[in-house]
């Protein structure tokens, strides 16, 4: 019986074991995570920042330069404007400036010199949530939940109604395919959208 009670012992001991270990793992990297959310933005909206109406999407850069570290210029110079509708192809080698173009318009950074404007309104003189929120960004490598094809795409917006959905998926050209599934908007994609494509999963 002793030498049973022991047997049943070991398992649960050892497992208590691992909890306590992968405990002290979940300790430092929630740190970690708060540590990142703690982190204050380099980005400060003005007092006096203006709250943007529907945009008609004119982009403009006027003499824009970029750095990330003093004394190592990334963009010099930048200027051109994108008309609402207009498709603009930036074309260049590896760590030439592309996506800092890119990220320049949400304000995920800010010039180091010139202006960046969004129907002739300077980036930083708005609210950055209003201005974001019109903004749509299409990842090279999109990240897709193991939900539905509905879930992911009103993932920002959980409580909106399949007709929203529908539209949002039409005017991504998605509608198409997706009605091709085997469940529609309801068919599970799989974590990381295993099931489709990557020009679907964009």
């Amino acid at each position: 019986a002793l030498i049973s009670y022991v047997l049943m012992l070991g398992a649960p001991v050892q497992r208590l074991g691992f909890l306590v270990n992968l405990a002290a793992t979940a300790g430092a990297s929630a740190q970690r995570v708060f540590d990142i959310i703690d982190t204050p933005s380099e980005i400060e909206e003005r007092e006096d920042a203006i709250a943007l109406e529907r945009l008609e999407g004119a982009v403009t850069f006027e003499k824009v330069h970029f750095a990330y570290r003093e004394n190592r210029s990334i963009l010099a110079e930048i200027s051109f404007h994108a008309e609402p509708g207009q498709t603009v192809a930036l074309i260049g080698p590896t760590g030439s400036g592309k996506s800092t173009v890119t990220n320049l318009i949400p304000r995920f950074y800010d010039t180091t010199e010139g202006r960046v404007l969004v129907d002739g309104v300077d980036v930083r003189d708005v609210q950055v949530k209003s201005l974001r929120r019109q903004i749509g960004i299409v990842l090279q490598d999109p990240f897709l939940f193991s939900q539905t094809v509905a879930e992911n795409i009103a993932y920002g917006r959980p409580n909106a109604p399949i007709e929203e959905i529908i539209a949002a998926a039409k005017a991504a050209r998605a509608h198409g395919f997706i009605t091709e599934m085997p469940d529609g908007y309801n068919t599970r994609v799989g974590e990381r959208g295993v099931t489709l494509s990557g020009g679907q999963k964009q």
